[in-house]
Formats: C-alpha cells, structure tokens, sequence
C-alpha cells in the first residue's frame, strides 16, 4: 500500500528501545518484560542496543536509533494520540497499537505470549485505511432492530439486542490523547454481529452512546475522530 513503510518483526527491548508513550502500560507496550524486575529488564535492552550497534542501526556518537527504528522512535517521541485496540472473535484474540504523531503513525500488531511486534509506518492517509480495515472487520448492514438502537441506551439494551456469544467480533479501543496536559483515555467497543455493526461509547451517567455502522462512510468518520480530526463528527 502507498504511503507504508514496514519496519519488521522486533522483540520487546528493541521496542522499548524506541521509547513508550505515556498512557501505553508496560504490560500492553512490553508486554513479555512487563513481569520481570528492573535490572533484568535493563539488562535485555542493554543486550539489544549492543545488537543495533553492531548493525549500524544507532548513531555512534549520540547512540539514536537510525533507519527504520528511528522513525519509530521519533513518531513515539511525537506522539498526539495513542490507540489501544484489542479483537475478540470466537477462536482470535489480536492486540494493536497505533501511535499518532502529526504527520506520521505506527502501526503495532503484537503477539503477546512471544513479546514480539510487527512494526508499519504509515502517513496520515495510509493510516486511516489501516485503521478503517481494523474496525470494519467484515462489516454487516444494521437491520431494523439493530438501528433502532441508535442513541442513548443501556448496557442492557444493546446486550439484549447483540449478546456477546453471538457476536462474529468486538473491537475495543481506549483512546488516549497527549499534549501539555495529563493523559485523557476514552473507550470505544465497535461490535459486528450478523444483524449488524454499531460503535458505542460511555456516557457519564453509566449508559452508552450507540452509533449503528451502516456502511464505509460511517466507519471512515470513526476512524478518523479515533484518530485526532478535529472537523468531523460520529452521530449518536
């Protein structure tokens, strides 16, 4: 695809290498380090910067990441939005990152039990369709009972209505934004079932908005607000 780079397959100490955004956990960014103690920690990314060097992957007089690695690491460093995403289906669990700067994003798939990442970089275009195909996911057209959950409802109305043991996938995205402030994360489920497709979020009084994706055009706006456009709205 035009406007993707792929880095390649890195363990977790070449990641962290790359820095971590703020609101990524330890046990999500690095997942496969995340029980370990420090020092044996440091000792794997000491291992892993040695290995760069012999490579020529890293600056000789700073010790930067070039290449590839240092692309990553700039994106990182000049994070505005991160994405958390995870994807249940009935016999898949996958686990992504996507780290948004302002004319650059990374792309993470992770295998957790491994600790190893498959790395794309992407340009603001690029990383939209990315993303669009991650939350599409074999889209359904909403019938009439899925559509009438448009709006405020419970958590019990749309369980009632797609119950999670008949769902083909769920999709959830904690959404972090980064700039002078603290961190805010807000949480997005985007639910495929046979009946159809919706997106919902918290409200403050416990229900939740619920948004039925009814065709590309929908999930390209949910794509494209998840990712820090400020001139569009979902409708709820």
């Amino acid at each position: 695809m035009d406007g993707v780079e792929a880095v390649g397959v890195v363990p977790d100490e070449v990641l962290l290498l790359c820095g971590r955004p703020s609101s990524a956990p330890s046990a999500w960014w690095s997942p496969a380090l995340a029980e370990l103690p420090d020092d044996a920690v440091g000792r794997l990314r000491d291992a892993a910067a040695r290995m760069l060097d012999e490579a020529g992957a890293r600056d000789g007089a700073t010790g930067a990441l070039t290449g590839p690695l240092g692309a990553v690491a700039a994106v990182v460093e000049a994070a505005t939005v991160v994405l958390l995403v995870e994807t249940e289906r009935a016999d898949e669990h996958e686990r992504r990152s996507v780290v948004v700067a302002p004319d650059r994003a990374l792309l993470d798939l992770q295998e957790p039990t491994t600790g190893f990442h498959d790395l794309l970089l992407a340009d603001p275009a690029a990383a939209s369709v990315l993303l669009c195909g991650l939350l599409a996911d074999g889209l359904a057209a909403p019938t009439s009972r899925v559509q009438q959950l448009a709006g405020r409802r419970s958590i019990d109305e749309v369980l009632a209505v797609l119950p999670e043991p008949a769902r083909r996938s769920t999709t959830r995205v904690v959404r972090s934004e980064h700039g002078p402030a603290d961190a805010v994360a807000h949480s997005v489920t985007v639910i495929h079932h046979d009946d159809g497709s919706v997106a919902c979020w918290a409200l403050p009084d416990g229900d939740l908005a619920v948004v039925p994706l009814s065709d590309d055009d929908t999930v390209v706006d949910l794509a494209l607000v998840l990712l820090g456009a400020e001139d569009v709205e979902v409708a709820a």
